[in-house]
């Protein structure tokens, strides 16, 4: 599957979703993170919280809540622990696609041609 980059980032269509609802979101893959982040208020309308966790960012550490539900890019969707938390308004993105998600696909981040391939 391939993705055009947006503003030189690699930019993905995700949809997060429970047991009754799916909402889209704009997402960024990002190789440094573990999990996959959305909005704190999605995920505590739609999913089902799992537990409060230390995460490690840089400059610190924050508690925050884990949940479990879907995360679909494409035609794959995963069942996978989301970390609810908000993107800063200037990023433009909504959500984090971790490794929790495509740490098992081939990855390739294609910075000249302004494209992102997921192969699963």
């Amino acid at each position: 599957m391939e993705f055009q980059y947006r503003d030189g980032k690699p930019i993905l269509p995700v949809q997060i979703s429970g047991s009754s609802e799916k909402i889209s979101l704009i997402g960024i893959l990002d190789s440094g993170a573990d999990y996959c982040t959305a909005p704190r208020v999605i995920c505590e309308e739609l999913l089902d919280t799992v537990r409060e966790q230390e995460i490690f960012i840089p400059g610190g550490t924050l508690m925050l809540p884990v949940f479990k539900g879907a995360v679909a890019v494409g035609d794959m969707e995963k069942e996978v622990e989301v970390i609810g938390v908000d993107m800063h308004p200037r990023l433009n993105i909504d959500c984090l696609v971790g490794r929790i998600f495509f740490g098992t696909m081939d990855v390739h981040l294609l910075g000249k041609s302004g494209k992102l391939v997921l192969d699963w």
